[in-house]
């Protein structure tokens, strides 16, 4: 079960720091740059640059300097498996249309690392009867430890939790995962184990793993990898199976409001977008969902709960899709068309990547 939250200012668990070069440094020679061009014909906020280490110098000390902005910025390292290895360097971007920007990654002798004003983190909550929580400084997410089901989005305002404004009971909420069978929907349990890939400023990573549920005639097991950046309302959700799953119609779903809401969907049926009928004290909650074109089944599911997408696993038994949420009560999002405008894009986004290409000097 996944709470979805609105929170204004991330609610830092610990000091965690931004690593960034000194304000007054002499350019070493020693270094590579990272060219990022966006093919898109429209803008992109946000964007994190990814940068496989396996292709570039090791360095120690570095610093990574934007040409554009001619400063340097933020960046962060990810041990994607956490072999105590470094393997990727990430940082982020915003890019006008079809723009073009160079980045300098350059040895350093020192650098500072001030406190950033927000950050990506995720956190176990023992506390909570076992909840798992993540934030950003747009959204905060929480997963219930102590109930089945899919995922529940509430409002956060002033740091207080706002009562629900979602049916909750066994709903799959903001991109909750079943399968389809027979036209029944067969979910997992909870979580029962959790590990923790990335923890900010940048990106937060991180892994769950639930037992095996009887979904028909088969049991399946996953591992569920959960990204998100910051920056971003949509979360990076990479299902992986233990069993051969290539037959099986996984559904991914966003739960239907007891209120009532507006539904868009996709004419190729890949990502769809909600909008709550609003509460009279606490407005909507607006939900998006996108599936890749890859993985996408191209089938719409109107079912008792819940508006979902089918989706078909791929040869590594695995499924990658995107799910976010936004509240009415901030200017960005304060209206359905806004949202819709939003998830639309979006999905523009992650069917275009950025071209990343590394040249070391």
């Amino acid at each position: 079960m996944l709470l979805i939250s609105y929170c204004p200012v991330a609610l830092v668990m610990k000091k965690i720091f931004i690593l960034v070069a000194s304000a007054a440094f002499v350019v070493p020679a020693f270094g590579y740059v990272v060219k990022v061009s966006n093919p898109l014909n429209e803008s992109r906020t946000s964007e994190t640059i990814c940068v496989d280490l396996k292709s570039t110098p090791v360095m120690v000390n570095l610093f990574v300097f934007s040409e554009t902005l001619k400063k340097e910025i933020p960046f962060q390292f990810i041990d994607d498996n956490n072999d105590g290895k470094n393997d990727q360097l990430i940082f982020q971007a915003d890019f006008e249309p079809n723009q073009t920007q160079r980045f300098r990654v350059l040895d350093a002798d020192e650098f500072s690392q001030p406190k950033p004003e927000f950050q990506a983190i995720a956190y176990y909550m023992p506390q909570d009867k076992n909840d798992f929580a993540w934030e950003n400084d747009k959204i905060a997410f929480r997963i219930f430890g102590s109930t089945s089901g899919g995922i529940w989005p509430v409002a956060i305002r002033d740091n207080s939790r706002t009562p629900d404004i979602v049916d909750i009971n066994q709903t799959l909420g903001c991109g909750g995962l079943g399968v389809w069978s027979d036209k029944k929907l067969y979910c997992s349990q909870n979580y029962f184990q959790w590990k923790i890939i990335a923890n900010g400023p940048i990106r937060t990573i991180f892994e769950l793993t639930y037992n095996p549920w009887q979904a028909g005639q088969k049991a399946i097991g996953e591992t569920k990898r959960i990204t998100l950046d910051l920056g971003s309302n949509f979360n990076r959700i990479e299902s992986r199976f233990d069993a051969d799953v290539n037959d099986v119609n996984f559904a991914v779903g966003i739960a239907k409001c007891p209120r009532g809401g507006t539904l868009t969907v996709a004419g190729d049926k890949d990502w769809l977008a909600y909008w709550q009928r609003p509460d009279a004290k606490l407005g909507s909650i607006a939900l998006g969902l996108i599936v890749p074109k890859d993985v996408s089944a191209g089938v719409y599911v109107d079912e008792e709960k819940n508006n979902m997408l089918l989706a078909k696993a791929d040869k590594n038994n695995t499924i990658v899709y995107y799910a976010g949420a936004a509240w009415s009560r901030t200017p960005e999002f304060d209206s359905r068309e806004k949202w819709l405008a939003f998830v639309e894009k979006q999905a523009r986004i992650f069917a275009c990547p950025l071209k990343v290409e590394i040249f070391v000097k």
